[in-house]
Protein backbone atom coordinates (compact mmCIF):
# COMPACT_ATOMS: atom_id res chain seq x y z
CA UNK A 1 0.00 0.00 0.00
CA UNK A 2 1.82 3.54 -1.06
CA UNK A 3 0.87 6.37 0.99
CA UNK A 4 0.21 9.85 0.48
CA UNK A 5 3.14 12.42 0.58
CA UNK A 6 0.96 14.16 2.85
CA UNK A 7 0.45 12.03 5.28
CA UNK A 8 2.86 11.11 8.30
CA UNK A 9 4.26 7.55 8.77
CA UNK A 10 0.73 6.09 10.20
CA UNK A 11 -1.18 7.70 7.31
CA UNK A 12 -3.95 9.04 9.96
CA UNK A 13 -3.24 12.92 9.68
CA UNK A 14 -1.61 15.06 7.67
CA UNK A 15 1.39 16.50 8.46
CA UNK A 16 1.53 20.07 9.89
CA UNK A 17 2.21 22.74 7.78
CA UNK A 18 1.48 20.60 5.00
CA UNK A 19 -1.59 22.16 2.51
CA UNK A 20 -4.46 20.08 1.79
CA UNK A 21 -4.92 19.50 -2.11
CA UNK A 22 -7.79 21.53 -2.34
CA UNK A 23 -6.45 24.23 -1.00
CA UNK A 24 -5.03 25.63 -4.47
CA UNK A 25 -8.64 24.95 -6.34
CA UNK A 26 -10.59 27.17 -3.24
CA UNK A 27 -8.26 29.63 -3.55
CA UNK A 28 -8.75 30.40 -6.63
CA UNK A 29 -12.26 29.16 -6.54
CA UNK A 30 -12.86 32.22 -3.56
CA UNK A 31 -11.09 34.68 -5.87
CA UNK A 32 -13.51 33.92 -9.04
CA UNK A 33 -16.32 34.66 -7.11
CA UNK A 34 -15.99 38.30 -7.24
CA UNK A 35 -16.73 39.47 -10.96
CA UNK A 36 -19.07 42.27 -10.08
CA UNK A 37 -16.79 44.21 -8.13
CA UNK A 38 -13.79 43.66 -10.36
CA UNK A 39 -16.24 44.58 -13.28
CA UNK A 40 -16.76 47.57 -11.45
CA UNK A 41 -13.93 48.35 -10.63
CA UNK A 42 -11.78 48.18 -13.86
CA UNK A 43 -14.75 49.80 -15.62
CA UNK A 44 -14.43 52.71 -13.38
CA UNK A 45 -10.74 52.76 -13.68
CA UNK A 46 -10.93 52.49 -17.70
CA UNK A 47 -13.89 55.36 -17.67
CA UNK A 48 -12.16 57.72 -15.72
CA UNK A 49 -9.23 57.72 -18.06
CA UNK A 50 -11.34 58.52 -20.66
CA UNK A 51 -12.53 61.67 -18.44
CA UNK A 52 -10.04 64.42 -18.69
CA UNK A 53 -12.14 67.07 -16.67
CA UNK A 54 -12.83 64.65 -13.86
CA UNK A 55 -9.79 62.92 -13.94
CA UNK A 56 -6.89 64.86 -15.06
CA UNK A 57 -3.82 62.70 -13.65
CA UNK A 58 -5.53 59.41 -15.06
CA UNK A 59 -6.53 60.97 -18.20
CA UNK A 60 -2.84 61.01 -19.17
CA UNK A 61 -2.34 57.17 -19.16
CA UNK A 62 -5.86 57.52 -21.45
CA UNK A 63 -4.62 59.67 -23.71
CA UNK A 64 -1.26 57.41 -23.75
CA UNK A 65 -3.61 54.68 -24.20
CA UNK A 66 -5.51 56.41 -27.01
CA UNK A 67 -8.56 57.03 -25.32
CA UNK A 68 -8.46 60.94 -26.31
CA UNK A 69 -10.80 60.05 -28.96
CA UNK A 70 -13.59 59.60 -26.58
CA UNK A 71 -13.46 63.24 -25.87
CA UNK A 72 -16.65 63.74 -27.43
CA UNK A 73 -18.41 61.36 -25.45
CA UNK A 74 -16.71 62.40 -21.68
CA UNK A 75 -20.40 63.41 -20.08
CA UNK A 76 -20.96 59.67 -20.63
CA UNK A 77 -18.31 58.28 -19.06
CA UNK A 78 -18.64 60.76 -16.10
CA UNK A 79 -21.87 58.90 -15.53
CA UNK A 80 -20.14 55.14 -15.99
CA UNK A 81 -17.87 56.04 -13.34
CA UNK A 82 -20.34 56.58 -10.90
CA UNK A 83 -22.94 53.24 -12.16
CA UNK A 84 -19.15 51.74 -11.85
CA UNK A 85 -18.47 52.26 -8.12
CA UNK A 86 -21.83 51.29 -7.23
CA UNK A 87 -21.31 48.17 -8.97
CA UNK A 88 -18.19 47.52 -7.53
CA UNK A 89 -19.66 48.49 -4.58
CA UNK A 90 -22.31 45.67 -4.82
CA UNK A 91 -19.69 43.36 -5.43
CA UNK A 92 -18.10 44.37 -2.21
CA UNK A 93 -21.25 43.93 -0.30
CA UNK A 94 -21.95 40.82 -2.06
CA UNK A 95 -18.48 39.34 -1.25
CA UNK A 96 -18.78 40.49 2.62
CA UNK A 97 -20.14 37.41 4.01
CA UNK A 98 -17.14 35.23 2.67
CA UNK A 99 -14.61 37.73 4.20
CA UNK A 100 -16.45 40.06 7.02
CA UNK A 101 -14.07 42.02 7.53
CA UNK A 102 -16.18 45.65 8.19
CA UNK A 103 -12.87 47.89 7.58
CA UNK A 104 -12.85 46.72 3.71
CA UNK A 105 -16.50 47.27 3.17
CA UNK A 106 -16.12 50.48 5.04
CA UNK A 107 -13.40 51.46 2.54
CA UNK A 108 -15.20 50.77 -0.56
CA UNK A 109 -18.18 52.59 0.79
CA UNK A 110 -16.13 55.60 2.20
CA UNK A 111 -14.87 55.60 -1.82
CA UNK A 112 -18.02 55.49 -3.42
CA UNK A 113 -19.39 58.15 -1.21
CA UNK A 114 -16.71 60.64 -1.84
CA UNK A 115 -16.75 59.96 -5.31
CA UNK A 116 -20.64 61.25 -5.43
CA UNK A 117 -19.67 64.26 -2.91
CA UNK A 118 -16.73 64.90 -4.54
CA UNK A 119 -18.67 65.43 -7.65
CA UNK A 120 -21.95 67.07 -6.77
CA UNK A 121 -20.75 68.88 -3.89
CA UNK A 122 -17.27 70.34 -4.68
CA UNK A 123 -16.37 69.20 -8.16
CA UNK A 124 -13.07 68.70 -6.65
CA UNK A 125 -11.08 66.33 -9.33
CA UNK A 126 -8.17 65.89 -6.63
CA UNK A 127 -11.30 64.01 -4.46
CA UNK A 128 -12.48 62.06 -7.12
CA UNK A 129 -8.86 60.72 -7.74
CA UNK A 130 -8.29 59.94 -3.97
CA UNK A 131 -11.87 57.90 -4.41
CA UNK A 132 -10.58 56.17 -7.27
CA UNK A 133 -7.44 54.85 -4.99
CA UNK A 134 -9.30 53.80 -2.33
CA UNK A 135 -11.86 51.96 -4.90
CA UNK A 136 -8.53 50.20 -6.62
CA UNK A 137 -6.94 49.89 -3.01
CA UNK A 138 -10.47 48.10 -1.81
CA UNK A 139 -10.67 45.67 -5.12
CA UNK A 140 -6.76 44.53 -4.22
CA UNK A 141 -7.44 44.42 -0.71
CA UNK A 142 -10.60 42.23 -1.27
CA UNK A 143 -8.63 39.69 -3.79
CA UNK A 144 -5.96 39.21 -0.85
CA UNK A 145 -8.96 38.68 1.89
CA UNK A 146 -10.52 36.24 -0.19
CA UNK A 147 -7.28 34.18 -0.38
CA UNK A 148 -6.43 34.89 3.10
CA UNK A 149 -10.00 33.38 3.89
CA UNK A 150 -10.09 30.67 1.59
CA UNK A 151 -6.47 29.56 3.17
CA UNK A 152 -8.19 29.66 6.80
CA UNK A 153 -11.31 27.66 4.98
CA UNK A 154 -13.74 30.28 6.73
Amino acid sequence: MQQHADTNTRGSAPRPGAAAPSDSVDIAKETKRAPLERLGTVGAVLAAAACPVCFPKVALIGAALGFGALAPFEGYFAAAVQVLFVVALAGQIIAFPRHRNRWLLALAGASTVLQFVAYYAFGSSALMQLSLAGLVSASIWLVVELRRTAKRGL
